[in-house]
């Protein structure tokens, strides 16, 4: 396990480099860019933000073409078009993307909202292939991206506020199409606001239970999850877990 150097509490998605896992995944070979998914991502730019700075923090591949990209996907079209512009002060946008797309057709249908579309054609040499089959056939393809978020217990949010107009559970499924096998899937506060046996529900939807850690900021110290349950207490102030799954 990676030392306690990436334990931030005014950071914490860096914690995730705690795990071996997830670092290793990070210099394997690719054969373009890593891409990455922030799956309901609404105006947060937290994940962008850490996948520009991974370089600071892991030798990733050389060259250019292993430059990571984010695609930050949400139905919210407002929402997206904020956070284009918080990427925009950020200065990430070369290394970001907003995507307007309901999660159970993404693959029959996704946009870039018209800022984004009018920033990539202006940069046609900085288009990536998943950044064409959006522009030019308006949908996601399947097995394109190699690591994904569900961020600050979207996950939760997904089974609570999906449940009243879409199907949370054809959701996940098409989330797990979109990414290559054996990708990773990355969920971070589990349980903070929303009860949801995230084991059952994502191994249902393709996903292979890999680890988990606990992080306590007070006394920097890390605890490996075995099994987490959902059960479990998952509200503890001045706590910070995620759990890693595999695309299988």
């Amino acid at each position: 396990m990676s030392g306690s150097e990436h334990i931030d509490a005014h950071t914490p998605l860096r914690s995730v480099l705690v795990s071996d896992a997830f670092a290793e995944r990070l210099t394997e070979c690719h054969s373009g860019p890593l891409l990455v998914a922030d799956f309901a991502s609404g105006e947060n730019h937290e994940v962008p933000l850490f996948v520009a700075t991974l370089h600071e923090h892991v030798r990733l591949n050389d060259g250019e073409s292993s430059m990571p990209v984010t695609y930050c996907l949400d139905a919210h079209v407002l929402r997206l078009e904020s956070l284009f512009y918080k990427l925009q002060e950020s200065g990430v946008l070369e290394s970001s993307r907003v995507v307007e797309a309901r999660f159970e057709t993404m693959l029959h249908q996704a946009r870039f909202p018209e800022v984004q579309k009018d920033y990539l054609t202006s940069r046609e040499h900085a288009l990536t292939a998943v950044d064409t089959t959006i522009l030019e056939s308006g949908r996601l393809t399947e097995g394109v991206f190699d690591i994904a978020f569900l961020n600050n217990d979207v996950l939760g949010y997904l089974f609570e506020y999906y449940a009243h107009y879409a199907d949370a559970e054809r959701s996940l499924r098409q989330m797990r199409a979109t990414i290559v096998s054996r990708g990773l899937l990355v969920v971070t506060q589990p349980c903070l606001l929303y009860t949801i046996d995230n084991m059952e529900v994502l191994s249902a939807a393709g996903f292979s239970y890999l680890e988990g850690y606990d992080i306590d900021w007070s006394s920097r110290t890390v605890r490996r999850l075995e099994t987490p349950s959902h059960t479990e207490s998952w509200d503890r102030a001045r706590h910070y877990r995620f759990l890693l799954f595999e695309a299988v």
